[in-house]
């Protein structure tokens, strides 16, 4: 007689246990278990991953749940399918507080065990054998198939066995396992302690051995304890239990068509009716013959109802003006969705193909994700929603895992690893890291720890087992699901704190076996952005503009492209994707697309050889002539998915369904199948007039490129909105860095590059101003008012009250009347300083230093103010300070400080001279080399050994950093002050980051003392409208006369330090040609002054 332990419980029961399913269906096999419950607490998320793995390794699964009510606690084992539908609506209700016995569904189908948590225990234990009946009848009246008396642990148990037989109730033997080993032990321990967020030495010692154990021991020593009757029981229950999970076939819910028509029949009308109004009535002839076929396919393959939902969903969205994006995968390759509006990419256009997104060789079910602005889609899902009902709709469960770094974070201050110890060691983990091993093997300082630290070797231990392990649990980030039936006869249920509110209790893995329909409804922030760019567009510059017409061939959009300007521009703006397109500089949308693609892990090797070629340094060429019309906008490269199926189609003769197979064999490294494609594409080849050879070449070519060609129909689609982005940075800037700095508020380094980008395309930056600015950024003539959300330290609910204050009333004309409209709670100088260090009141008072020292006084003046004292009175019963009004630099230096940027100018572009001397590079690079920058705070300490050292704040145009000055750099650096500009040699500290750049200081000198060491120039002033035939002969003369002198010319109001290759002889008769040719006072020798 073999046992099966019934309450079994996994990672699923959160930080109660490590147990993973795969480990715990190996130990059982291993264990010499025949059949194993899995029971977690409340809830049902592993049975149907345990199931599979206890099938595949031939365990018998019994599928359960541990039933833990304030007022019972109960195993319930699924004996039937019935049963296991009970289970999930029976955690369902639990989930949504449903906390009661009286108040859960009927156990219908079910095995009810009783334990030793439970009322009945309790009862029975306390000497109450009435009392404990009763609380067993109430289990019964819930209808379950059985009931069950657990007899917990392996002592002798002999009441417990009469009492379950004088009531005619059958006893079983009734385990708890939590864990697998005798040494996870500690780590279900740390994993409680995390929970309860105390140390591990709080956690209550509990002697209960939690193990699973051996299935022949512990049945032997369930005998000997004499507990036979329980050992039967058991066993009894185990064989009736019968569940059989099947993966099913998504039951759609049955979309609502016109009377008297059939859902394919509405699809077609719906999809020829879209066509013809893309093409005015005049649909081409191969446009029609491929939507015949897909619609043929579509309806086959039976999944005519789901496209009707998918772009019900889209024109829902767009009724409501919720931008939904171009195209998201492969979908984009079908001209059914195009035609419906689902899509906006032209398939035939852009030779994108249908069977890579359906291919009706596989009969599965396609994926059309829908991607939909970030800020509205909740209205989306809650459409869908109301549309499907809410017993038919759902959103997905996902699982928040313990990464290494946050494992020993967690670990660590469990066992009591002190705070600044920790700081020290979490940094240490690569970010990159997946587990704590490979932690140790990318890092030589984390194993150098672990050898010098017992404590923590202990807390990486203890980590390791922890990492992988689920947290939270949290809700997918895109999918919902739709179910025909009821969804609570096919998946439990649980609350989602987003969306709908309702998420399943299974993972996206496994929701569509279980015959769920899944719609990936991702939001996405650049949709959002370029709606709020394009109504800031159609507001001050273009009031037709419309993104659908933006041409895909701007020459000026693609210049863009080609300068590598595409910081902001959705999918190209990471420093490294910038560089890469400065050296392909692409020609053509195909090209940015083809460059996107081009930009992953193995094609990258291909980006040098797709710039030569598309340039004509290099030759294109091609086997066969099959190939050319396949690969020529490559430029004979293969780069997507698609380009691999058209080569086994054109070239192989394979049908594109077949070619889809291929590829994806090919991709999944499916050496049979592999092979077995080679004969028959050489074979096909060879009918098309290519050798052998050629065709044995071509096919190890594709096959190569299988494994990392793009998916071009998502290239495509995604390479639209990358465009669409920066054709509105490149023509309408200023909506551009509007829309971006509002998207960055609270993000420091972001909003700097944003400001210096928007200043060097020409847009004027507008301080904010107490009458004129919203919170966030806004358009004002074309120029970006920065809104009172940038100035550091002003409350949310002021600026809440101060826009709110303007409606239907003059602007204010003193700060006085200004408080006067205020609520009093708010009337303080710690609410209100932060709005006049920024210049917000600038236009109405004229001194910011005197308001700064006076505003103590104006607040308490208001304060003692009558009901109907104006500003005036105030103003005048007031005595100012007598302060001298600050500099136009140390304002500029003081609203910086507030604003985190410099909105006129910046201090370092007074010294751009230098940048002629050295080769000085952007702060926001983090290279080793030169920066010129200003010093915005500083911070000194005194070392172990006495000596001072400091941590600066420094800022450029491009970012602000933190630069550390050791002690011998720190002692030749002389008088620091902040505010002044400094050339400093930099090399980047180890913990440097692209938005926080960390750099440690090689010397550090004043700018202007820098500029004092500079030779003599000569000057030359062009004019403002200079000839370009005079340009020349200045250059001419230049040139002709080399020598040492660098050159620094004037022209169009523009100056420029030429390049050292036109410095020249500064001799008197040099001095004479050039004072004749431009003019006498137009030519001039001396040292560089600061601008």
């Amino acid at each position: 007689m073999s046992l099966t332990q019934l309450r079994v419980i996994s990672s699923a029961t959160l930080l109660a246990s490590p147990t993973r399913v795969a480990d715990l269906v190996t130990a059982a096999k291993n264990n010499g278990y025949e059949a194993l419950a899995l029971t977690d607490v409340n809830v049902v998320y592993n049975l149907v991953p345990f199931y599979h793995a206890a099938i595949q390794a031939g365990i018998k699964p019994l599928l359960g749940m541990q039933l833990a009510l304030p007022d019972d606690n109960v195993v319930l084992i699924a004996e039937n399918l019935t049963g296991y539908q009970q289970l999930q609506k029976i955690s369902s209700a639990v989930q949504f507080d449903h906390l009661t016995l009286a108040e859960l569904p009927e156990f219908t189908g079910l095995a009810v065990i009783t334990t030793e948590r439970g009322q009945m225990y309790h009862a029975f234990a306390a000497g109450d054998g009435n009392a404990a009946a009763n609380a067993v009848q109430q289990l019964a009246a819930k209808q379950p198939a059985s009931i069950n008396i657990g007899v917990p642990g392996v002592q002798p148990n002999a009441d417990l066995l009469a009492f379950a037989q004088l009531h005619d109730w059958t006893p079983v033997a009734l385990g708890d396992v939590r864990e697998i080993a005798a040494d996870d032990d500690e780590t279900r321990r740390v994993l409680a302690a995390i929970a309860q967020d105390v140390r591990l030495t709080q956690v209550a010692e509990d002697a209960t051995d939690y193990t699973l154990p051996n299935c022949d021991l512990v049945t032997g020593v369930l005998q000997a304890a004499g507990l036979a009757p329980a050992l039967a029981g058991n066993a009894a229950l185990t064989a009736r239990c019968s569940v059989a999970l099947t993966v099913q076939a998504p039951e759609l819910p049955a979309f609502p068509v016109p009377a008297g028509a059939t859902t394919v029949q509405y699809l077609t009308q719906l999809a020829q009716t879209g066509l013809a109004a893309k093409f005015d009535g005049a649909v081409p002839d191969d446009y029609q013959q491929r939507l015949r076929y897909e619609l043929q396919v579509i309806e086959q393959m039976g999944f005519a109802d789901y496209f009707l939902i998918v772009q019900d969903v889209i024109k829902a969205a767009n009724a409501q003006g919720i931008m939904t994006g171009p195209g998201r995968g492969s979908a984009a390759g079908s001209l059914v969705a195009y035609s419906l509006g689902i899509t906006a990419v032209d398939p035939l256009e852009y030779g994108l193909l249908f069977e890579r997104f359906l291919n009706p060789n596989r009969g599965q079910m396609p994926d059309i994700d829908i991607d939909v602005q970030d800020d509205r889609r909740g209205e989306v899902l809650e459409y869908i929603q109301q549309r499907y009902g809410r017993g038919h709709t759902a959103q997905i469960m996902a699982t928040s895992t313990f990464g290494p770094r946050r494992a020993v974070r967690d670990v660590a201050k469990v066992l009591g690893m002190a705070s600044y110890a920790i700081d020290a060691l979490a940094p240490e983990i690569p970010g990159a890291a997946s587990s704590i091993a490979a932690a140790l093997q990318q890092n030589q300082r984390l194993r150098d720890m672990v050898r010098d630290d017992q404590q923590v070797a202990h807390v990486l231990r203890v980590a390791a087992k922890v990492v992988g392990l689920p947290r939270t649990i949290t809700t997918h980030a895109a999918g919902i699901v739709l179910s025909a039936p009821p969804m609570l006869d096919v998946v439990a249920l649980q609350r989602s704190g987003v969306g709908i509110g309702i998420q399943t209790q299974v993972t996206k893995e496994y929701v569509e076996q279980l015959g769920l329909l899944k719609i990936d409804v991702l939001g996405l922030r650049n949709l959002g952005m370029l709606v709020r760019m394009q109504a800031f567009v159609r507001q001050q510059f273009a009031a037709d503009f419309d993104l659908a017409r933006i041409p895909l061939d701007d020459q000026p959009t693609l210049a863009l492209f080609a300068a590598g300007k595409t910081t902001g521009v959705f999918q190209f703006e990471s420093r490294p994707m910038r560089s890469v397109l400065r050296k392909v500089h692409p020609l053509s949308f195909e090209d940015v697309v083809a460059t996107a693609a081009l930009y992953r892990p193995g094609p990258m090797q291909y980006i040098d050889e797709f710039a030569a070629r598309m340039h004509g340094r290099q030759p294109v060429t091609y086997l066969t002539p099959l190939l050319a019309p396949i690969l020529a906008s490559t430029y004979g490269i293969i780069v997507y998915q698609e380009q691999v199926m058209q080569v086994a189609s054109s070239v192989g003769g394979m049908s594109l369904a077949a070619a889809d197979d291929l590829r994806r064999a090919m991709s999944k490294k499916k050496q049979s199948v592999i092979d077995a494609g080679r004969a028959e594409f050489v074979a096909g080849a060879q009918k098309r007039g290519v050798s052998a050879a050629d065709a044995e070449t071509i096919y190890g070519d594709i096959e190569n490129f299988a494994g990392y060609g793009f998916n071009r129909s998502h290239a495509v689609a995604y390479g639209m909105l990358a465009f669409w982005l920066a054709y509105i940075k490149q023509h309408y800037p200023a909506a551009f860095f509007a829309v971006q700095l509002n998207d960055s508020l609270g993000n420091k380094a972001k909003t700097q590059v944003f400001v210096n980008e928007a200043k060097q395309a020409g847009v004027t930056i507008l301080p904010p101003d107490i009458n004129l600015s919203t919170s966030g950024y806004r358009l004002v003539k074309g120029q970006i008012q920065v809104g009172l959300s940038a100035i550091k330290g002003v409350r949310r609910d002021l600026i809440n009250a101060i826009v709110a204050g303007r409606a239907n009333r003059e602007p204010v004309q003193s700060v006085q009347e200004f408080l006067l409209r205020l609520d009093p709670k708010m009337r303080t100088t710690d609410a209100i300083m932060p709005l006049v260090l920024a210049g917000a009141f600038d236009h109405v008072a004229v001194n910011r230093a005197e308001l700064a020292a006076d505003l103590q006084k104006i607040i308490e003046g208001v304060k003692f103010a009558g009901a109907n004292a104006t500003g005036m009175d105030i103003a005048l019963a007031i005595t100012k300070s007598a302060v001298p009004p600050l500099s136009n630099s140390e304002l500029d230096a003081q609203t910086a400080a507030q604003l985190g940027f410099y909105v006129h100018g910046h201090p370092v572009t007074r010294f751009a001279i230098l940048n002629g001397f050295f080769n000085i590079g952007p702060l926001a690079s983090g290279r080793s080399g030169d920066v010129l920058v200003v010093l915005t705070d500083m911070h000194v300490i005194m070392t172990k050994k006495g000596t001072k050292m400091a941590f600066l704040t420094v800022q450029d145009e491009s970012a602000t950093g933190e630069v550390t000055l050791f002690p011998q750099q720190y002692l030749q650096s002389g008088a620091l002050q902040t505010g002044t500009v400094y050339l400093m040699r930099v090399r980047p500290d180890r913990n440097s980051t692209n938005d926080e750049p960390r750099m440690i200081a090689e010397s550090v000198r004043p700018a202007s003392a820098v500029v004092a060491t500079l030779p003599a120039l000569l000057f030359l002033n062009l004019g403002m409208k200079t000839d370009v035939n005079m340009k020349k002969e200045v250059l001419r003369v230049l040139m002709r006369n080399h020598g040492s002198t660098r050159v620094y010319v004037t022209s169009g109001g523009k100056s420029v330090l030429l390049d050292r290759r036109y410095a020249v002889n500064a001799s008197a008769d040099v001095l004479g040609i050039l004072r004749t040719m431009i003019g006498e006072n137009a030519v001039a020798i001396r040292k560089p002054a600061i601008e």
